[in-house]
């Protein structure tokens, strides 16, 4: 809860807004909108790019004992607390989420996913930067009623988490495609 009310009044302070001392103080308009884009704008941000730090690896899946109606012979659950599937392996199976359940063509399947991770402490000092960065751009209108502020912050947030996601990009090893497509193959 501290680093939840930490952020939020960063947040307020980048549009000028005064901070806020609970946030479940149902008697302050700024923690009544921090509260009511707080969850969401996170799970936003968690699901729209893959973050080093919340993507996880499955065992490999259980099939659901009710096969989809057709094309797919396997229906498998999403691992908990799954927000967004990366990709599926092996990577030559054929498959698609829908809903709850990822649908295959191949009886063992494994995932790469983004976790729905709801605890702050488990956020590295970049997610936290941008988090408050697009917290105060979604605010900024209700709290400032300034539509140049709130443009400004919209467009500091963009620039900013462009620059986070190539960051996050240099972590770790070029992955390589495993199985080519024709139109690789076709340029050498």
């Amino acid at each position: 809860m501290e680093i939840y009310l930490e952020m939020a009044n960063a947040a307020l302070r980048l549009v000028g807004a005064r901070p806020i001392i609970a946030i479940d103080d149902l008697g302050d308009e700024n923690a009544l909108i921090v509260n009511a884009l707080y969850e969401p704008i996170r799970d936003n941000l968690l699901e729209s790019h893959p973050w080093n730090f919340a993507t996880k690896r499955s065992a490999k899946l259980i099939a659901d004992a009710q096969a989809p109606e057709f094309r797919y012979p396997y229906r498998y659950p999403k691992p908990a607390n799954c927000l967004r599937i990366l990709d599926v392996y092996p990577s030559t199976a054929k498959s698609v989420v829908e809903g709850d359940f990822i649908l295959a063509d191949t009886p063992d399947i494994q995932v790469r996913y983004i976790e729905h991770i709801t605890d702050d402490t488990k956020f590295p000092p970049r997610f936290k930067f941008i988090y408050v960065l697009k917290l105060s751009a979604d605010m900024c209108f209700a709290i400032t009623h300034s539509d140049r502020l709130t443009k400004t912050r919209y467009a500091i947030f963009n620039e900013q988490f462009a620059s986070t996601k190539a960051v996050e990009g240099q972590e770790g090893d070029i992955e390589v495609i495993d199985n080519p497509t024709s139109w690789i193959q076709e340029r050498y």
